[in-house]
């Protein structure tokens, strides 16, 4: 598997199956999924900003980074077997999704901990592209 060609100037793709794939049900950890690429995630409080990130991702979990380099890391976020990454348009997605899938309908959501109720860490990412979402 290839990146293809208008995606190699944004992402570093490994020969491996995408994140996000074309079956949701499946655990994240069943898949060898490898990427690296530019995405907009949204901060941690309610009304935060979405900042564009560098984020690494590999079947044990998801680095964020502040840029390419990867020098200065701005989380670090282990999955587990209930992990699960979900379209912002989902009608599966967690959390605050449906509020804004609209403003960013390439966009996805990971839930580290589903399990994990009200405490739960869900990251709220976006592609930026169609394309792109189907990379990740």
């Amino acid at each position: 598997h290839r990146c293809p060609s208008s995606l190699q100037a944004v992402f570093t793709c490994y020969p491996m199956a995408g994140f996000l794939g074309s079956s949701h049900k499946e655990s994240i950890l069943t898949s060898d999924a490898r990427i690296a690429g530019w995405l907009l995630k949204k901060g941690a409080p309610r009304n935060a900003k979405w900042v564009k990130r560098w984020c690494v991702l590999d079947k044990s979990g998801l680095a964020v980074f502040e840029d390419e380099d990867q020098a200065e890391k701005k989380g670090d976020y282990t999955f587990g077997l209930k992990t699960t990454a979900r379209s912002l348009r989902s009608s599966e997605a967690p959390g605050e999704s449906a509020g804004i899938a609209q403003e960013h309908p390439h966009g996805f959501a990971i839930d580290i901990n589903p399990a994990a109720g009200k405490i739960r860490t869900i990251l709220y990412l976006d592609a930026q592209s169609q394309e792109n979402l189907e990379a990740w």
